[in-house]
């Protein structure tokens, strides 16, 4: 079994994409998309950044769109970026998934991340003999790279039984929460915590690193060219490195670069998205927002491109494929501080 281990880098534009590719990124996760059985959480609000008790993570919103539409956003992203473009699926059903995969594999999608941890997060009725079930039953439904995601407690499920080898699972230093409301929050574990290394090391399994930390692109990379020997490594999701030794080394310089909230007790800062917005000057009319948009909430009306702020989802998937980069998010940050 091959395990790599990390957190995540989460880009929102086309923009930067191409950074990416000029970086040396060779590969990058597409949107969730929720199945039928799972189909709740595409009704969770945009996903937004919380930081909470020193641990960073984001509300999980699976695409809102039905499986023709999801797939028409994978394959317009793969048409404007160099990187392959690897679809992220969560459902509950053997036989949903070789449907889903078949639509896939007949697009030209060579392979899927498959998020164990979040599927056993939202469908708790999800037994261990289920888990382990697809774990043996997807790799060979399809002709298409299955990596299964999971997260720690999952990590240390797979304490119990002996992967095959041809496996790959990513074990991100994550852990989710379901709160109250239903939404499911994703938290960030950071990497080199000790759970995640005594676990690691009773595993009989080739061991692979990735960052540390979640962060903002542009962080990420200032961290990359403060470590030229980082450079040219192989790459799926994000730059892997071997060892805790380069890990924590990383860590250290990210740590001294990291612009993170200021340093008075917080319950939750929140970045809430409340329009989208249309450059004008920079749009060219070519329609793609219109299509793509699973709401509906964007049309032309005398000449230039409207959004109804009635209709529209803030799925960012409008602003994710504007080959003009002329449509964003305006963005507003709310800070409360604990009353003492």
């Amino acid at each position: 079994m091959k395990l790599i281990a990390g957190s995540e880098l989460r880009v929102s534009s086309l923009k930067t994409l191409s950074r990416l590719e000029e970086n040396g990124f060779t590969a990058v996760e597409a949107d969730l998309y929720a199945t039928e059985d799972l189909k709740f959480l595409r009704g969770f609000k945009t996903p937004y950044y919380l930081y909470h008790n020193g641990v960073v993570g984001y509300r999980v919103s699976a695409f809102p769109g039905n499986l023709s539409t999801y797939i028409k956003y994978l394959v317009q992203l793969r048409n404007n970026t160099s990187l392959e473009v690897i679809p992220i699926l969560v459902s509950t059903k053997i036989s949903t998934l070789r449907v889903l995969m078949k639509s896939l594999s007949d697009e030209g999608f060579s392979s899927i991340v498959l998020d164990l941890g979040l599927i056993m997060t939202a469908h708790r009725e999800w037994s261990r003999r289920s888990f382990i079930r697809m774990m043996e039953n997807i790799p060979y439904l399809l002709d298409i790279n299955v990596l299964f995601r999971i997260d720690l407690p999952i990590l240390a499920l797979c304490k119990l039984f002996n992967l095959p080898k041809e496996y790959s699972v990513i074990v991100q230093s994550s852990t989710y929460e379901v709160y109250s409301s239903g939404e499911i929050v994703k938290w960030f574990i950071p990497i080199g915590a000790e759970p995640l290394r005594s676990i690691i090391k009773q595993m009989n399994v080739e061991v692979r690193y990735l960052s540390p930390a979640f962060l903002e692109v542009q962080e990420y990379l200032e961290a990359l060219k403060s470590m030229p020997e980082l450079e040219g490594l192989e790459l799926v999701h994000l730059p892997l490195v071997k060892g805790f030794k380069t890990v924590a080394e990383l860590r250290h310089k990210l740590q001294k670069i990291e612009p993170k909230v200021e340093e008075r007790e917080l319950t939750i800062s929140e970045y809430k998205f409340d329009t989208i917005i249309v450059d004008h000057s920079a749009c060219d009319l070519c329609g793609l927002c219109i299509d793509i948009c699973p709401s509906s909430a964007i049309e032309l009306d005398k000449g230039l491109i409207v959004v109804s702020d009635n209709l529209c989802k803030r799925c960012g998937i409008c602003i994710s494929l504007c080959p003009k980069n002329a449509i964003r998010l305006a963005k507003r940050l709310e800070v409360e501080t604990v009353e003492e």
